[in-house]
């Protein structure tokens, strides 16, 4: 079998292959800040409407962390990336470790608050902060603040296509928790949970309702479902997803920065690497090679030390 020992790489070598194993490093963790970022902020624009109606129930956090993050990767991989592209002498993974361990304590975070988010949901916290935020809008004596009140509501009603907490009956004065609207409010609300005609046709979301309002009978297409149901659906949606999301993530993190430090510590070694796939037989020569390329041997060292 031929076998040959080669020895350990050049200052020169080793910056070339460091740079290009930093640089494939740090273009995999970019693109990975990049996912992070979208996931994020299209879950923070999601609910935001919910964030604005439910001051009790914040749902953010989880979302914000998971932005903050990606940011943080994109930053610092780009910051990376070009002064590793313009270094001239080898560089270290040791000012990377502090932006590792951080990266990874926002990830693992967002993986518990959207575990705690969840737990709440579940356990009927959110349902009540959606009782009490309608509650202190019927409780409001001036319509006008009551109205200011109901606009995060109907933008719920448009974003997820849901009418009231439990249905359209919220809204009137047949609804079972008794919110006490007036006919002003009732119709505002009501207008705001109308079905377009494409709903109608395409996915049967709608109902025809008939509604009193004084002495009048008014006819309404509303969406069927209530809002307590769609954003409860949407709201596990995002926190399965986050639970999921960030460990998976972290470990994908953890295992290659583990394989670039290892392989990198391997590189930076002195010692010589075997490899295969040279014949030492055609060695012997008329011109005599030299055993070491880029380092000199101990026992001529010591040869020429004693003569």
């Amino acid at each position: 079998m031929l076998k040959s020992k080669v020895p350990h790489l050049a200052l020169k070598e080793k910056a070339k292959v460091f740079k290009r194993l930093m640089l494939a490093f740090l273009v995999v963790y970019l693109m990975e800040g990049i996912a992070s970022v979208s996931i994020g902020f299209w879950l923070v624009l999601r609910m935001r409407v919910i964030i604005d109606c439910f001051v009790d129930y914040q749902i953010s956090v989880a979302s914000s962390l998971v932005l903050v993050s990606g940011f943080l990767n994109i930053c610092v991989c780009s910051l990376g990336a070009l002064s590793s592209s313009k270094a001239k002498n080898t560089p270290t993974l040791r000012p990377f470790v502090a932006f590792f361990v951080l990266l990874i304590a926002l990830e693992l975070s967002a993986a518990i608050v959207s575990t705690v988010d969840q737990h709440n949901l579940d356990d009927k916290t959110f349902k009540n902060s959606m009782a009490s935020t309608l509650r202190i809008i019927s409780n409001e004596k001036d319509e006008e603040e009551q109205k200011e009140r109901l606009e995060c509501w109907t933008k719920i009603h448009e974003r997820f296509r849901c009418c009231g907490k439990e249905g359209y009956l919220d809204w009137t004065s047949k609804s079972t928790n008794n919110y006490n609207f007036s006919d002003s409010i009732s119709t505002f609300s009501l207008d705001s949970c109308k079905c377009e005609s494409n709903w109608r046709k395409k996915e049967r979301k709608c109902i025809d309702v008939n509604v009193t309002l004084s002495t009048d009978t008014v006819s309404y297409s509303v969406f069927a479902s209530p809002c307590y149901d769609a954003l409860y659906n949407a709201i596990h949606t995002q926190t399965t997803l986050l639970k999921w999301y960030c460990p998976i993530l972290a470990i994908i993190q953890i295992v290659s920065f583990s394989f670039i430090f290892w392989f990198i510590s391997k590189i930076q070694k002195a010692n010589a690497i075997e490899i295969y796939g040279i014949d030492t037989s055609n060695r012997r020569t008329s011109r005599s090679e030299p055993t070491s390329i880029f380092s000199v041997s101990s026992e001529s060292v010591r040869q020429n030390s004693g003569t």
